[in-house]
């Protein structure tokens, strides 16, 4: 599929969307996170990725921080519970190993997640589907993250797993409430 600049974020709108309607609730370590993992993955899939582009890096959930106090905000379970969650990384190899990371968590705090962060997920989804076919000077590393509202767990376990690599990094563009308006209601 070609895409056109005017048709920007339709895409992205659609992904938030399916989010909203289908996967409330996803809290670290659920039913409802992994469901996500997969959505994700079958969209980068789907958008002419390979197999051998898209890594799942697991880890285990300690107790960590929470970024919020979450106590009022679970108004979805998420399912069971399993205490793993996983970054999902695809690679868009460019002239260079020189790298630039597009990161966004996928986990929400109980909610619908739709601001937090589901927004973010569908623009670095469309940004990843429209990279594909284009030459970069650079690699791209996309990025979704798990377990990010216990604490970031989820990039700090992607930070000392590719801790060898950090050389190569350029910089990290995090993409997190791209939706949240700056409106009083």
């Amino acid at each position: 599929e070609s895409f056109k600049q005017e048709n920007y974020g339709i895409q992205s709108y659609a992904f938030l969307k399916y989010i909203q309607e289908n996967l409330p609730g996803r809290i670290a370590g659920t039913e409802k996170e992994k469901e996500m993992a997969s959505f994700i993955s079958a969209i980068l899939l789907n958008g002419g990725y390979s197999e051998k582009d898209i890594k799942l890096n697991s880890f285990d959930i300690e107790e960590g921080v929470p970024m919020m106090d979450t106590s009022g905000e679970n108004i979805f379970d998420g399912g069971e519970d399993s205490q793993s969650s996983q970054n999902i990384e695809v690679i868009k190899e460019g002239q260079s190993k020189k790298t630039i990371i597009v990161g966004a968590h996928y986990d929400s705090a109980g909610t619908h997640g739709v601001d937090d962060n589901g927004s973010g997920v569908a623009v670095a989804l469309e940004s990843a589907l429209r990279m594909i076919d284009v030459e970069t000077p650079y690699t791209i590393k996309y990025v979704f993250f798990g377990a990010e509202e216990k604490g970031l767990l989820g990039s700090r376990a992607y930070v000392k797993a590719h801790e060898s690599e950090l050389s190569h990094h350029l910089f990290n563009m995090n993409i997190d409430l791209a939706g949240q308006s700056l409106g009083g209601t």
